[in-house]
């Protein structure tokens, strides 16, 4: 669990990063926003977890003119795996 940013006076947020299960594990970078902080309370490293989350995307210009495009994989929900 990352360390929380500050974006602005209104928003700070931290990052996860999650390990998938299966024969080829992949690690996952997800955003959490301070109003659902309160949905890791009950959890620690390693408890293997359902996340539920949304995915935003936006496009961006750089500086030379080139189109890019990003995404954000952004938690809404967490519960225990059984």
């Amino acid at each position: 669990m990352g360390e929380i940013q500050q974006l602005s006076i209104y928003i700070s947020k931290r990052v996860m990063r999650v390990t998938t299960l299966g024969d080829f594990p992949q690690v996952l970078s997800f955003d959490i926003f301070e109003q659902s902080f309160g949905l890791l309370f009950d959890y620690h490293k390693d408890d293997a977890v359902i996340l539920e989350f949304k995915i935003q995307g936006r496009e961006y210009t750089n500086k030379q003119g080139v189109s890019g495009y990003f995404n954000n994989l952004i938690i809404t929900g967490i519960s225990p795996f059984k």
